[in-house]
């Protein structure tokens, strides 16, 4: 527990440096694609004794969250003026 948190602690303090050239979504994005396939490697065995229900229900309930939270309106009516570079 104390590496998990160690390792989520540094990742976090990383993403904080990150977030002020790159957007969240982003550095979400790519910590979530670090740790997948580590995720997958720990639960090959049970994903393998996933039906193919379960595996379409998975997909359904991910694509709809995914895009349920990225799209939902922030409250702000007010555009943010373009970054340069």
């Amino acid at each position: 527990m104390l590496a998990v948190a160690v390792v989520w602690g540094g990742s976090y303090l990383a993403a904080k440096g990150i977030t002020t050239t790159h957007t969240v979504i982003a550095v979400l994005v790519l910590r979530f694609a670090l740790v997948l396939p580590v995720l997958v490697v720990a639960g090959w065995a049970r994903l393998r004794a996933l039906s193919p229900a379960q595996l379409r229900g998975a997909g359904d309930w991910a694509s709809y969250s995914a895009g349920s939270s990225c799209w939902r309106p922030t409250g702000s009516s007010t555009p943010r003026p373009p970054t340069p570079g």
